[in-house]
This record gives structure tokens, C-alpha cells and sequence, in this order.
């Protein structure tokens, strides 16, 4: 009885034994699952810590690309901006130039006008008084000529009709001519 007790004993704790072991390979199986599991929990919050790290780069880079494409937009505008200024600029300028240049033309051209008509006058006023001193010397030329012959004609009719004055004139024509063959006749000597 004692051996079969023993062996019971025997049985019981090797059933006991078996159990622990189970127990314990129980625990091991546990353990394995539960690091299995949290090895799997890490993996997917790894991956998933990945898959967020990731998307928040591509957010960051989506972020930094569209900030690139407003600077640039900003910038285009902005070059745009100052090449419609700078064209606007050179348009007054121009337009200024051209009216100065206009103004010139006009005053330069007024003063041609006024020089010209300037001259015009004065060529004008000199024509009618070389015209009136032509007419004032024909007239003077005329009243002299007029005056001429009349005392001409008026001492001619007093020579002819004197004849006391034509003697006593061809009396000193005589004279002068017989003093001059005498004053010849006197050199030659």
C-alpha cells in the first residue's frame, strides 16, 4: 500500500510537476505571445511613427514646395510689376521728349516765322524806301534838270539877245586863246 501510495505521491507530483511545468511552459507561451505581441505593437508604431514621420515630410516638403511657388509667383509678379513700371517710365519719358521735342520744334519753328516775317518787312520797308528814294531822286534829278535848262535857256536868251555881251565874250575868248599861243610860243623859246 505504502509503494502504491508512493507511487501516488509519486503520480500526484509528477502531476504537479507536469502542471508546473505546464504552468511555467504556460507562462513562457504567454510571455512569448505577449513579446510576440508587443514586438508586433513596436513593429506598428514603429511603421506607423515611419508612416507619420514620412507623411508629415511630405506634408513639410508639399508645405515648402507651395511656399516656393508663392515666392515665385510673388516674385514673377513682382518682376512683372517693375518691368510695367519701368515701361510706364520710359513711356512718360518719352512722351516728355517728345512733347519737348514738339515744344522746340514749335518755338524754333515760331522763331523762323518771326524771322522770316522780320525779314519780310524789312525787305519790304527797304524796297519802298529805296522805291521812294528812286522816286525822290528822279524828282531832284528832274527839278534839277528843270532849274538847269532854265537858266541855261534864260542866260543862253540874254547872251544872244545882248549884243554888247557876245562882243565883250568873244573878245575874252580871243584873249585867252592868243594868251595861251603866246605862252607857248614863250616856253618853246
Amino acid at each position: 500500500f505504502i509503494i502504491t501510495q508512493k507511487k501516488e505521491e509519486t503520480k500526484q507530483l509528477e502531476h504537479k510537476e507536469n502542471i508546473k511545468k505546464l504552468e511555467i511552459q504556460q507562462v513562457k507561451v504567454t510571455e512569448e505571445e505577449r513579446r510576440n505581441s508587443r514586438e508586433h505593437e513596436l513593429a506598428i508604431s514603429k511603421r506607423k511613427a515611419e508612416f507619420n514621420i514620412q507623411l508629415e515630410l511630405q506634408r513639410d516638403e508639399e508645405k515648402l514646395r507651395k511656399q516656393q511657388a508663392i515666392m515665385e509667383e510673388n516674385r514673377r509678379k513682382e518682376e512683372e510689376s517693375i518691368a510695367r513700371q519701368e515701361a510706364l517710365k520710359r513711356q512718360t519719358i518719352e512722351f516728355e521728349y517728345e512733347k519737348k521735342s514738339d515744344n522746340d520744334k514749335k518755338a524754333i519753328d515760331y522763331q523762323m516765322a518771326r524771322k522770316i516775317e522780320t525779314q519780310q518787312k524789312t525787305q519790304s520797308f527797304q524796297e519802298k524806301m529805296i522805291k521812294l528814294q528812286g522816286e525822290q531822286r528822279r524828282e531832284s534829278i528832274k527839278t534839277t534838270l528843270s532849274t538847269l535848262f532854265s537858266y541855261l535857256g534864260s542866260g543862253a536868251q540874254t547872251f544872244f539877245s545882248s549884243p554888247k555881251l557876245m562882243t565883250k565874250t568873244a573878245t575874252f575868248i580871243a584873249g585867252c586863246c592868243a594868251a595861251i599861243l603866246l605862252a607857248r610860243a614863250g616856253i618853246n623859246i
